[in-house]
Parts: structure tokens; C-alpha cells; sequence
């Protein structure tokens, strides 16, 4: 079923905050995106799971440990939502991200480049729509050394 206007707008704004908040490595406004019992999977390009999380506070320390001292870019474009019933809309988004890893002992600097697509259930908790599910389904992904 088609997403009503307001609805599909507080979704697609959730999901710009959520890239903005990754990038700025503001986490405890990531934390407030997602429905407390949300879950999340990450596949490789091949299609097998690389992460499964089941609680929002382990996948929150997972993505701060891999991030730290990281800097990156998130962005996500061409939304496809579908109405599931009045408190659920799923959507799937394009996405792709850079990100720069710092250095380490003497290893080079390296950049990690992705694309691929969310896929995601939000749900109605209270006044505001949060991620319940999130799924990220690589299709391309390039890790190599700075020069």
C-alpha cells in the first residue's frame, strides 16, 4: 500500500538524521532512530552474514569501535516504501558509503568504499517512527591503501 505523505517524510528524514549521525558520530542521537528491541545483519557482497546483532546497545559499541578515529560519508537515495499497516512502513534504500581509516603502526592508511541497499521495517513507538530492522546487503565493496 502506498505511504501517506507526512509518513513518508518522517521516515525519509529519520534516515537522513541516521547518516548524519553515523558520520558525526553523534550516538546517542543514532540510539534515538531505532526501536529499543531493534536487530540488525550485515551481508557481504556474496550474500553471507558478517554481523548480526540482536540488541541496539551491541550493534551502538560495534559501530563506535569501528569507526573510531574513522572519518566517513553515508548517503542514501532512492527510497521505495510500502505501507505494511498503519504503524509499519518497509523500506529499501540505496546506499553507498566512504570511509578513511587513520593509520595504524605501519600499515598505510586505508579507505573503505561501499554501495549496496537497506532494507528496513520502521514501526510507530509513540510519536515518532524508529527502525525496528535494518539490513544492509552489500553489492560492491573496495578496501585499499591511501597514497
Amino acid at each position: 500500500m502506498l505511504v501517506d505523505y507526512p509518513t513518508a517524510e518522517a521516515v525519509r528524514q529519520g534516515k537522513a538524521r541516521y547518516c548524519r549521525f553515523v558520520d558525526t558520530k553523534d550516538w546517542a542521537g543514532l540510539a534515538a532512530l531505532f526501536h529499543p528491541e531493534a536487530h540488525f545483519e550485515f551481508y557481504d557482497v556474496d550474500g553471507a552474514i558478517e554481523y548480526r546483532f540482536e540488541a541496539l546497545e551491541a550493534w551502538l559499541r560495534g559501530v563506535a569501535d569501528f569507526l573510531a578515529g574513522a572519518r566517513s560519508s553515508h548517503r542514501v537515495s532512492n527510497s521505495e516504501l510500502v505501507l505494511r499497516d498503519p504503524d509499519t512502513v518497509e523500506a529499501i534504500w540505496a546506499m553507498s558509503d566512504r570511509i578513511a581509516f587513520p593509520r595504524v603502526g605501519a600499515e598505510p592508511a586505508r579507505w573503505l568504499k561501499g554501495y549496496g541497499h537497506y532494507h528496513e521495517v520502521w514501526v510507530r513507538h509513540g510519536q515518532s517512527w524508529v527502525i525496528r530492522e535494518l539490513v544492509l546487503r552489500r553489492t560492491l565493496f573496495d578496501l585499499e591503501s591511501a597514497t
